[in-house]
């Protein structure tokens, strides 16, 4: 039999154990802010090997709210730089195809991702989210590069849905963290409304930033 004073400790610790599951409970759940950018690489589908994928910038902010330890929401706001390039020949201002040396197709939108998370450590200072959900974006700039000409396309369709999928992870003790992000993206909605192919917006993208 343990001596009194090695009882007492030892149930001391285990209190001291159960009264801080709650309290890592709580600082599990609750809303978290943060920042991140980086690469998007993008392309088109629905264009008949039209189109090549085309480097571009993701940007913007992001707020989780984990409502249990497992399970949480991100909501994302972000400039997103999409579209495609071509060579040989694409599409002009009005869908019809047209022989061209090298042209690009730049889409930019503001892109509001809704997605649910699912969360599971992977280290002592390592937290990993898989995650799936709808996207919604503004266009805020739509034009055609085609040598030295430049045409607004003005039949980009204002919004445009799609669906994400990725995963992300977060490293750090402490309440700032490092964030990790590589998404894949497909559109659902045409990009476009006009006579021409339906085109549907696509896209890779990999980010860092931190969560505050």
């Amino acid at each position: 039999m343990r001596p009194p004073a090695q009882r007492a400790g030892a149930v001391s610790l285990s209190l001291a154990l159960l009264l801080s599951l709650p309290a890592a409970r709580a600082r599990a759940q609750g809303m978290v802010w943060g920042v991140k950018g980086g690469l998007n690489v993008t392309n088109v589908t629905g264009g008949s090997d039209l189109f090549d994928s085309k480097r571009g910038v993701v940007a913007g902010g992001f707020g989780v709210y984990d409502f249990a330890p497992e399970f949480g929401v991100e909501v994302d706001a972000l400039f997103s730089m999409k579209g495609a390039q071509s060579s040989g020949r694409s599409l002009d201002a009005s869908g019809n195809v047209i022989s061209v040396s090298h042209s690009y197709l730049i889409l930019d939108y503001l892109e509001f991702p809704i997605l649910a998370r699912y969360n599971f450590h992977t280290g002592a200072e390592a937290l990993t989210h898989v995650f799936i959900g709808p996207t919604l974006a503004v266009k805020i700039g739509a034009r055609f590069d085609y040598g030295s000409s430049t045409a607004d396309l003005s039949a980009a369709n204002v919004l445009d849905s799609g669906i994400a999928l990725g995963a992300s992870i977060d490293l750090g003790a402490g309440p700032r963290k490092m964030v990790f992000d590589a998404r894949f993206g497909f559109g659902l909605t045409n990009a476009f409304n006009w006579s021409g192919p339906d085109l549907k917006n696509q896209g890779f993208s990999l980010m860092a930033g931190m969560s505050f």
